[in-house]
């Protein structure tokens, strides 16, 4: 068996589509591998004034160790990729954006004497995002992702970035999200309700991440490093 080493040089994004299974050190660490995934491993620890000797003995230690959870998408086709996409990622953002809607409205009605202004620009940030968030989502689905398939528009490319900006917005979105909710720490009076905020919230901050680095560092590629 290859002893599996990282390069300084190599980007994250690269490590996550090599090494499907280091994303879970990435999310851990707050690394970003899906907008930021350009940077380099050294560029990145730097930034995040890490130690990178720790970092990659972490990841070194669970590359390879892959299960069906941690499956990897790069050999896989775009047809199947685009699928898995759709499936995994698409479809439950349309459950979990209206059902975190709800419990933002619920949370700002029962706790809003107390914490009012925060949880009031939390739940209309909320809003916002599943609004854009569910244009995205429809908007890769009736236009660019069936041009991928047939790989031959060449209006790709121009797609590709508008996208591209897209997830960037998502990005900021969720750091707002971080600050808003003083990353996720629930105050002494939470109730059953904002707790299952918070919890979701780190559910979308996660699935996003994950979903967002296929399509930048996966999916998009094949089709802008022609």
């Amino acid at each position: 068996m290859t002893d599996i080493t990282f390069s300084p040089s190599t980007s994250l994004g690269q490590i996550a589509a090599d090494h499907p299974e280091t994303v879970s050190v990435f999310l851990d660490l707050d690394l970003d591998f899906c907008c930021g995934g350009k940077d380099s491993l050294e560029r990145a620890c730097s930034a995040a004034k890490l130690n990178e000797s720790e970092v990659v003995e972490r990841l070194v230690k669970v590359a390879g160790q892959s299960d069906s959870s941690t499956q990897g998408w790069s050999d896989s086709s775009t047809a199947d990729l685009i699928k898995h996409l759709v499936d995994a990622f698409h479809q439950p953002l349309r459950i979990l954006l209206p059902n975190l809607e709800t419990l933002s409205l619920r949370v700002e009605e029962a706790h809003g004497p107390n914490h009012g202004a925060v949880l009031t620009k939390l739940r209309e940030t909320v809003q916002a995002f599943k609004a854009d968030l569910l244009q995205h989502l429809e908007d890769e689905e009736t236009r660019l992702f069936p041009m991928l398939e047939t790989g031959n528009s060449e209006e790709i490319s121009k797609l590709i970035q508008g996208l591209n900006e897209d997830h960037l917005n998502v990005a900021a979105v969720l750091e707002q999200f971080r600050e808003l909710t003083n990353s996720y720490t629930l105050p002494e009076d939470a109730c059953g309700t904002w707790k299952s905020l918070w919890w979701n919230l780190q559910k979308l901050e996660s699935d996003l991440k994950r979903h967002i680095h296929l399509e930048n560092n996966v999916l998009f590629p094949r089709f802008t490093q022609q």
